[in-house]
């Protein structure tokens, strides 16, 4: 469980940064951002993702342990799926810039999560080229120190 409590503790500092964030797109104007660990149903029409943007998912992608190098760290590679609806075809992509501004501030800003995650460098933006408009998406990978097991030693007599 100690990945998806690493991702629930990130989207609970992301939560905090947004708690006062309102979509500038009038059809989605009174929908609140949605922020969670792990997938949001899957939306078919635009109505459907009208209904479910804003929002980010935190989701753990893979847990690295390296237990045999001087570090002796286990690692967790996250995913931070942004979306937002914009039908302003000249300037939807701006909401989603300034998303993305938030959500790296609050990274960069909060290095230990939980108490006991801490931030590995690097922290990586990526914007596809191309963009399902009237939805806006991008992610962010990046990766957190969690706690190794300590292995268990049994002796037999």
């Amino acid at each position: 469980m100690t990945p998806i409590i690493c991702a629930q503790a990130l989207a609970d500092v992301l939560k905090d940064k947004f708690s006062t964030f309102k979509p500038a797109d009038a059809k989605i104007a009174n929908n609140k951002m949605i922020i969670r660990s792990g997938y949001l149903p899957l939306a078919s029409t635009n109505e459907e993702k009208a209904k479910q943007s804003p929002y980010i998912m935190v989701r753990p992608i893979a847990v690295k342990d390296n237990i045999e190098t001087a570090d002796d760290e286990s690692v967790l590679d996250m995913q931070v799926l942004v979306s937002t609806f914009n039908t302003d075809k000249e300037n939807g992509h701006l909401e989603l810039f300034h998303m993305l501004e938030m959500i790296r501030q609050a990274i960069l800003t909060h290095g230990v999560i939980g108490k006991r995650f801490t931030l590995k460098y690097p922290v990586d933006t990526i914007i596809p080229e191309v963009q399902p408009f009237p939805t806006w998406f991008a992610y962010f990978t990046l990766s957190y120190r969690i706690p190794t097991p300590e292995e268990e030693l049994i002796y037999s007599e």
